[in-house]
């Protein structure tokens, strides 16, 4: 927001924060986050025995190394999903 001299406070809660401003004025501040579910670990090993690649992609994780990790994934001949 800083970027656009919108004064705003940084946030300590977890997830991606979404500011909202409009005309130069902050309207809000939006947490996105995701618990992670009960049965992800049944999903998850679905997933595999179907072949596919899966990883964790935190939302802190520099993007060229998602980018990387999903041609590596895409080099191998593997099926890539991403959600």
């Amino acid at each position: 927001m800083q970027k656009y001299g919108i004064a705003a406070k940084e946030s300590s809660e977890t997830g991606s924060i979404v500011y909202v401003a409009k005309d130069g004025k902050l309207l809000g501040v939006i947490i996105v986050a995701d618990e992670i579910k009960e049965d992800s670990a049944s999903a998850i090993k679905g997933l595999r025995a179907l072949g596919m690649a899966t990883m964790w992609m935190v939302h802190k994780m520099p993007t060229k190394t998602k980018k990387q990790e999903v041609t590596d994934i895409k080099q191998a001949g593997r099926l890539t999903l991403l959600v």
